[in-house]
């Protein structure tokens, strides 16, 4: 007999955790490019390819915390049909 899932925090709803999870590594990036573009539009260039190479480790590195994050609320919500 399955355990009764209990009542979900407001942030557990799988509509917040959508725009929790990509938010993050969206403004992470964003900011990255944004001074990376505004650079190019002022006609100061860069080294670019090395700046969008760190822009592009900064999104892994924040996809992977945002996910183990991500993970860990849900099992800690005690939600064992999450994955479904």
């Amino acid at each position: 007999i399955p355990r009764q899932i209990p009542e979900q925090i407001w942030y557990m709803k799988p509509s917040i955790t959508i725009l929790m999870g990509g938010i993050l590594p969206f403004g992470a990036v964003f900011i990255e490019l944004f001074f990376i573009l505004s650079s190019i539009w002022q006609h100061q260039f860069y080294y670019m390819f090395g700046f969008l190479f760190l822009v592009f480790i900064i999104l892994n590195i924040t996809c992977a915390e945002i996910t183990i994050v991500m993970c860990y609320f849900q099992l800690c919500s005690e939600d064992y049909h999450w994955w479904w």
